[in-house]
């Protein structure tokens, strides 16, 4: 923050800004914003932190969860609302095949899964920015046993405002967000 109190309106105030979004929650990134000047604030990459960080905040620890659609591992169409706010909590990973984070995540998942699974707990895998051949090779792979959402491409970053993989959200039984960014 340092650095950007020196760069408010230039390309290193820019690179600041958009390190420092991915570290702070939207309610500390704001005040930031407001102090950059017109050529950072022109940028459309600014107004796309911006957007990411309004996401965030509306989809964030206490709010209700967001609903879109993808596949079923046959095709048919599938939402997110089929497994969240239906009576369970709900473990979501939003993942994809080619990330390492993510495959260091399913042995914990799995576990989760195996201990809580259809119990208490519903765990449901969301594959995104892949399409469903690369996700099923994945899936036997990797041994995951719990359901999927396929052909989600994007919109689980656009709805839900992060910008990186795996992302491991907590829903609770009415649909509310219990908890974001889960590891280990």
């Amino acid at each position: 923050q340092k650095v950007f109190k020196r760069h408010t309106n230039d390309i290193l105030g820019f690179y600041t800004i958009n390190e420092l979004s991915k570290e702070l929650s939207p309610d500390e990134m704001m005040p930031i914003l407001t102090q950059a000047g017109s050529y950072i604030m022109s940028l459309p990459s600014v107004q796309n932190i911006i957007k990411r960080l309004e996401k965030l905040k509306q989809t964030s620890e206490g709010k209700m969860f967001v609903d879109f659609e993808g596949k079923d591992e046959n095709g048919q169409p599938l939402k997110l609302s089929n497994f969240v706010g239906r009576g369970k909590y709900t473990l979501v990973s939003f993942w994809s095949r080619s990330c390492g984070g993510c495959r260091i995540e399913i042995p914990i998942i799995d576990e989760i899964y195996k201990q809580f699974g259809n119990k208490e707990l519903e765990v449901v895998g969301v594959a995104v920015n892949e399409g469903s051949i690369s996700t099923k090779k994945a899936i036997k792979e990797l041994n995951i046993t719990w359901p999927q959402l396929f052909e989600t491409g994007s919109q689980p970053y656009h709805l839900y405002g992060f910008s990186s993989i795996p992302q491991i959200m907590l829903f609770s039984p009415d649909g509310t967000i219990i908890a974001r960014n889960l590891h280990g």
